[in-house]
């Protein structure tokens, strides 16, 4: 069983077990997907999220220009010699903060993949370590193509605020893009997606804050996990070959996969 609502552009269906999360992708192929381990996270990126919430926006962008910078500095002799030509002959910001969104820096980037079993894992690829027997439930994302909603978003702030459209332009619609494949196999490997709304704000309420909530430009999808069922439920992942050695695809990977099936039984076998 599942319940469906719809506010401000965001539909939300409750699934009532997990084993329910294929028929609620149906008819939603071309979006991409984002798995949270708390429904009430908003989607705010790690960068934002290290600001008080009243910081305003041109401090937020003055600091963002200050901190990649100081990566790119701190990166120097860090990358081969490939990877670093090409970077610096591409010349897109986007490039350095996808590099570092894979390494733990906080960036304004909000990472999607393609895959929504990919992101069902990283919903819940921490919560089983919690011994919690009443649960909680996780929160999978679903954003469509965005062409459609940033024509929306350019249509409704030109009308209502054509001074603010002429003067912020670039700051109107929301930014996505797939990201420069060489930078890391992890990359690859997660199907990864990345959007970048304009500092300071959620993607989700930029949306509803800018004209688009009569449409589905997102979807929520909340399912319930207890640890048990989030460790059936990596089982099962596993088997569809959704794991830590694919997800990252190194050392680190194979090292991750190995302490999980310490813990999970019957998580991975091998002959």
């Amino acid at each position: 069983m599942s319940s469906e609502e719809f506010t401000h552009g965001i539909k939300t269906l409750t699934l009532s077990s997990w084993e329910m999360f294929s028929e609620s992708l149906q008819g939603r192929n071309s979006y991409v997907w984002r798995g949270q381990r708390r429904e009430d996270w908003p989607l705010l990126s790690a960068f934002d999220r290290s600001f008080a919430a009243d910081a305003p926006y041109n401090e937020r962008e003055a600091r963002a220009y200050e901190h990649l910078e100081r990566f790119r500095y701190l990166m120097r002799g860090q990358l081969d010699e490939s990877l670093e030509l090409a970077l610096s002959r591409r010349r897109q910001d986007n490039d350095w903060w996808a590099l570092g969104q894979q390494h733990g820096l906080n960036t304004p980037l909000l990472s999607w993949t393609a895959s929504p079993y990919v992101a069902l894992y990283f919903a819940i690829h921490h919560f089983w370590k919690f011994d919690d027997s009443r649960g909680s439930f996780v929160c999978i994302w679903g954003l469509p193509p965005l062409d459609h909603i940033n024509a929306r978003l350019r249509s409704h702030i030109m009308e209502h605020d054509p001074e603010r459209y002429a003067q912020q332009c670039t700051r109107t619609c929301v930014d996505a893009f797939y990201p420069y494949q060489a930078i890391t196999c992890r990359l690859t490997s997660q199907s990864a997606f990345f959007t970048k709304t304009p500092y300071g704000v959620a993607l989700e309420d930029w949306l509803a804050a800018n004209g688009c909530e009569d449409d589905e430009n997102l979807l929520r999808i909340r399912i319930p996990f207890t640890r048990k069922t989030a460790q059936d439920c990596l089982r099962h992942l596993t088997r569809m070959n959704i794991n830590p050695l694919t997800l990252w695809p190194a050392r680190e990977g194979a090292c991750l996969l190995a302490n999980i099936a310490m813990q999970i039984e019957g998580y991975h076998t091998f002959w």
